[in-house]
């Protein structure tokens, strides 16, 4: 290949690739709950009329990683197993938590989240893009 073809190439590639590695949001709606097998502990997934519900979505669409499961983890406990378009709901009593996603058989880094309780942001996303995987405060 000449030099201007290579390059055209080489950004389909990349630009392929990219699209392969990012998620896309799945609405609260249409999110699954999360099996009861693939609860680890329920200590914060038990409603609580003295903690506040955010919800954990796992958004969909990444190649990278979506083969396994992501272990949520908050306040170094772990909680469940997430598979991508399902949704967790947690029970988080006022004060400072640490959620933290890590995948089950990937060399991907874990993503971690200091939340605030209360908080304005009902909803955290499990999010991947070329950056790397993240956990994000949402709205929707």
């Amino acid at each position: 290949m000449k030099g201007s073809a290579m390059r055209r190439h080489s950004v389909l590639i990349a630009a392929a690739a990219l699209a392969a590695c990012s998620t896309s949001p799945v609405p609260l709606s249409s999110a699954k709950p999360v099996p009861a097998g693939r609860l680890i502990s329920t200590t914060f997934t038990t409603p609580s009329d003295s903690g506040q519900k955010i919800t954990v979505i796992r958004n969909a669409g990444a190649y990278a990683g979506s083969f396994s499961s992501l272990v949520l983890s908050v306040d170094g406990k772990e909680t469940a197993e997430l598979s991508p378009g399902e949704a967790l709901p947690l029970y988080l009593p006022e004060g400072q938590h640490l959620l933290t996603a890590t995948f089950k058989i990937s060399a991907l880094a874990p993503a971690s989240l200091l939340v605030v309780t209360p908080s304005r942001f009902p909803i955290v996303r499990f999010d991947m893009d070329s950056g790397g995987a993240r956990l994000q405060p949402a709205t929707e």
